[in-house]
């Protein structure tokens, strides 16, 4: 007669040892190296690792991490998510833009357009930082959070000067700065203290601007406060 005690127990046995070995199977999982351009759908479900820059990255509503990565030989760019697990313990480096990293993780489909979706920390390395904090007005607009509270230059064209007074003072000049980029336009509010720019300045120059990046509730918008700013020619943006 069988010992159902036994047999139980027999089955419980070979199944932790089937998990067991699927687990430790999965860990010795390679992932396939690939081109960012050499990604799509015939690799979802697969874990690949690849390299490129940042070109932007936004902080979505629940702290996670949404970066589009490229290589900027050949154009080609891929969506990169980080769970807000992942993002909020990382504490690598700053992955704004201009940063070249490798990341290893699962090709999905969101939302009909392939991403990687990154499981852990370990599976994303900074291989080189920007070495400098200049940054097209359209990568700024896409990666605000990212970038907020850093100094960094930009240009475009500049619109709405107006003068800000105070009982006769002069507080300074606030005004926006345009540019466009894949057909869409780009516009950041500008403010520069203690300066009349309408002496140097008028709508539809195109200016370079270095300053502070933030986040201004009482105005609700995000502000770049200018400390520098020079004219350049209309080929330059």
């Amino acid at each position: 007669m069988i010992d159902h005690r036994k047999l139980l127990i027999l089955v419980i046995a070979v199944s932790l040892v089937g998990v067991l070995s699927l687990f430790l199977y999965s860990t010795t999982i390679e992932p396939m190296t690939v081109s960012i351009g050499d990604i799509d759908e015939s690799l979802i479900g697969n874990i690949v690792k690849t390299s490129g820059m940042i070109t932007y990255a936004r902080t979505l509503s629940d702290n996670s991490l949404s970066i589009k990565l490229s290589n900027v030989t050949s154009g080609a760019s891929i969506a990169v998510y980080l769970p807000n697990d992942v993002y909020g313990s990382w504490n690598g480096g700053n992955l704004t833009p201009g940063t070249q990293i490798e990341v290893q993780g699962e090709v999905e489909l969101y939302a009909e357009t392939l991403e990687i979706s990154v499981s852990s920390v370990e599976d994303l390395t900074i291989l080189s930082t920007s070495e400098s904090n200049t940054f097209d007005l359209w990568q700024i607009l896409e990666s605000l959070e990212v970038l907020d509270n850093m100094n960094l230059t930009t240009s475009g064209i500049i619109f709405d000067l107006t003068v800000i007074e105070s009982s006769g003072e002069l507080i300074g000049t606030s005004f926006d700065i345009s540019s466009e980029h894949e057909n869409k336009t780009y516009s950041l509010d500008c403010i520069i203290f203690d300066q009349d720019l309408t002496t140097d300045y008028a709508d539809w120059d195109v200016v370079n601007v270095t300053g502070k990046l933030g986040f201004y509730k009482y105005m609700g918008c995000w502000q770049l406060v200018v400390e520098n700013i020079e004219r350049l020619e209309l080929s330059s943006i």
